[in-house]
């Protein structure tokens, strides 16, 4: 058994090696982002208006997750934060929150 321990912390190792550290979003890729799968059916009269379901940066973000996910889209944790944080940085400036932020 102690020879498969090897091979196993090796790999654990190296894992923790290819991290990459937590970085904050970039909201102008974020932007791009948007403006590529968002933007034409998004737009000021979606977050524009009165009455917005969001209520928080947690609410933004999840928002983006749910779209994400029915649509398809494909995008990464790193994606989704980048949107969000485009999101609340141009329609709704609640405080973010988060590994986001």
């Amino acid at each position: 058994m102690k020879p498969l321990r090897a091979p196993r912390i090796a790999f654990a190792l190296l894992a923790l090696a290819l991290v990459v550290p937590a970085q904050a979003a970039d909201a102008e890729r974020g932007r791009m982002l948007y403006g590529l799968r968002c933007g034409e059916c998004h737009s000021e009269s979606v977050h524009g208006r009165a009455h917005r379901d969001a209520r928080n940066f947690g609410e933004v973000l999840s928002y983006v997750v749910r779209w994400n996910s029915q649509l398809g889209i494909g995008w990464r944790q790193e994606d989704i934060n980048d949107v969000a944080r485009y999101v609340n940085d141009t329609y709704y400036g609640f405080p973010c929150e988060g590994p986001a932020c």
